[in-house]
């Protein structure tokens, strides 16, 4: 009696479940994209696994499936014309996480048709090929007249940019006189402080340095190298200025070295006395001061 009851409840189980399966088009030409179908009627709790086509020959490809509510769609395409079969495809059924039972379609043979009509089995020729105006005259023009100015206006930079160019190396940089150089310098000396030896032997060295710097590139010798007495012997010896420009010459030039090598420091009124004689004595060698006379030839 049990075996009984288990056979009419296993055969209910089972008459719940139905499988259809189908194409969607009517006529399938080489190249197509086919969509083969396959539906399942199955209750809530089984649950089907549609697997893979694979497809190694040269004749069938599978592009992929799209897989719904009970059902899936695969896309197959066909290479050859003629009969062609869609091979069998096995569908497991779960339930409760459990093989329930395995359901297989049967092989499906289909007519593969050629896109050549049968009346017309040659390929027709390729027709003339045509000229086809991509831009109007208009526009053809607007375009060569832009061409044109372009050229014309990066002519017209380049040639305004090697003028200005010529015109920066024909331009002769200014050099300040020497006289002016030193004068400046002199003018700008300041009194040190507090008064010392260590800071009287800086300021006449400057002084000095720069006077005696003025005298070499005036008088075209060696004034920085040479002593007091061979600068005065050199002056006199050119008759460049008269007797008392000299004697206050070499009044500025002993101090100096009487502040440099002999350590004394000379009082506060000969650091601004021979600052000025020195900037006097530059303006009388260059003509621009008449309190000194220089000596005619």
């Amino acid at each position: 009696m049990k075996l009984f009851l288990s056979l009419i409840l296993f055969s209910i189980s089972f008459s719940q479940i139905s499988m259809n399966y189908f194409i969607r088009q009517d006529s399938i030409y080489i190249g197509d994209i086919v969509k083969f179908v396959i539906e399942l009627n199955v209750s809530s709790a089984q649950v089907p696994v549609f697997p893979e086509i694979n497809s190694n020959s040269d004749i069938m490809t599978v592009h992929g499936k799209r897989i719904g509510e009970n059902f899936v769609e695969y896309d197959l395409s066909f290479w050859e014309t003629g009969k062609a079969v869609i091979p069998v495809i096995p569908i497991q059924i779960m339930e409760n996480n459990q093989l329930k039972l395995t359901l297989e379609t049967d092989s499906l043979q289909i007519e593969i048709f050629s896109l050549i009509n049968s009346q017309e089995e040659s390929i027709r020729g390729l027709k003339g090929m045509k000229n086809i105006e991509m831009i109007s005259t208009l526009e053809k023009g607007l375009i060569i007249f832009s061409i044109i100015m372009g050229a014309l206006i990066a002519v017209y930079f380049w040639r305004k940019r090697e003028l200005k160019n010529k015109l920066k190396r024909k331009k002769y940089k200014f050099v300040e006189p020497m006289h002016l150089r030193v004068q400046k310098s002199l003018e700008n000396l300041e009194i040190p402080f507090p008064i010392n030896w260590e800071n009287a032997e800086k300021y006449y060295l400057k002084l000095t340095y720069l006077f005696r710097e003025y005298l070499g590139e005036e008088f075209y010798f060696r004034a920085l190298e040479m002593t007091t007495k061979e600068v005065i012997e050199f002056i006199q010896h050119k008759n460049i200025i008269n007797d008392e420009v000299c004697i206050e010459l070499e009044e500025l030039l002993n101090r100096a070295d009487l502040s440099k090598y002999a350590k004394q420091i000379p009082e506060k009124e000969f650091f601004i006395s021979d600052k000025n004689k020195a900037i006097k004595l530059i303006k009388l060698f260059h003509g621009t001061n008449n309190e000194f006379t220089i000596k005619e030839k």
